[in-house]
């Protein structure tokens, strides 16, 4: 019998959560949902990260490139989640200090979503979740 532990259990239920939120999801299985999210939102982290902290990136890049891979990563995650349909406001936060992948505060109280806020009551859609669960 396989073993499961905290965080497998908070993150199959933060997956069920999402699937709640966004009827038109592509993945069904709660916790490869909840993994193909997280990578994205670990590449975009970086990029924001870049934008802040590398001059040549930003100089290479410029706000048009950061633009372009906003709008192609959005464009993926709509197709993910389906959140254009469903309604949902879905933004990619830009501050490295926080997370990239979010649903707007406003949304997310109107509607009492179950799902991982931050300090804002933004709605976090591929938060990091530890071994103990949190």
């Amino acid at each position: 019998m396989m073993k499961f532990d905290k965080q497998w259990y908070a993150i199959e239920k933060h997956g069920k959560d999402l699937q709640a939120i966004f009827p038109q999801v592509s993945e069904w299985d709660a916790v490869a949902l909840c993994k193909k999210l997280r990578r994205m939102e670990v590449k975009l982290e970086h990029i924001m990260e870049l934008t802040c902290s590398d001059e040549t990136f930003c100089h290479e890049m410029g706000e048009d490139g950061v633009d372009k891979i906003t709008g192609k990563a959005l464009a993926r995650l709509d197709k993910i989640l389906g959140f254009g349909k469903a309604g949902v406001p879905v933004f990619i936060n830009r501050d490295p200090r926080g997370y990239a992948l979010k649903i707007e505060s406003e949304y997310v109280a109107d509607h009492k979503l179950s799902i991982h806020r931050d300090f804002g009551g933004y709605g976090i859609l591929a938060p990091e979740i530890g071994k103990d669960g949190r």
